[in-house]
């Protein structure tokens, strides 16, 4: 999805060229923030020749920023650090997103198989406990259990 917007959004637009004042500016201040991100992603940075007032930073490190935007706050560098970090962090919350969507599949996991594996009550009730489920299962709902 992300490589697709950001061909799309580079489309829409003219580039600015890699030598380009802006340009250069932006990758400059983009590379630190970049490094403090610490995503390890190929990080790309481009500014479209439009007096549009706007960034946009895509999945997987793309980042366009608009010459409005730049003309704004008069190219200063300090102003374009905070609105590339608050960029990437839209991208670090989305990374930070999936990576607890996944811990979350491995808790169910876990607790699938304490489910299948273990016909005791306090284990079950531990097991869905885990996964934020209150239960109190008695004693004779073991009976249904067993084969």
């Amino acid at each position: 999805m992300g490589a697709h917007d950001y061909r799309r959004l580079l489309a829409s637009h003219p580039v600015l060229s890699s030598q380009h004042p802006a340009t250069k500016l932006v990758q400059k201040v983009g590379a630190r923030v970049a490094a403090a991100a610490d995503l390890g992603y190929s990080w790309e940075f481009q500014v479209l020749d439009s007096p549009i007032v706007n960034a946009a930073c895509l999945p997987g490190g793309k980042v366009v920023v608009y010459r409005g935007l730049l003309e704004l706050f008069k190219y200063d560098e300090s102003a374009l650090a905070v609105v590339l970090a608050h960029e990437a962090g839209h991208v670090v919350a989305r990374h930070a997103a999936e990576q607890l969507g996944f811990f979350n599949i491995l808790l169910w996991a876990e607790s699938l198989v304490n489910i299948v594996c273990s016909p005791s009550p306090s284990a079950l009730d531990a097991s869905f406990a885990a996964c934020g489920v209150q239960t109190n299962l008695e004693p004779d709902s073991q009976k249904y259990c067993e084969s």
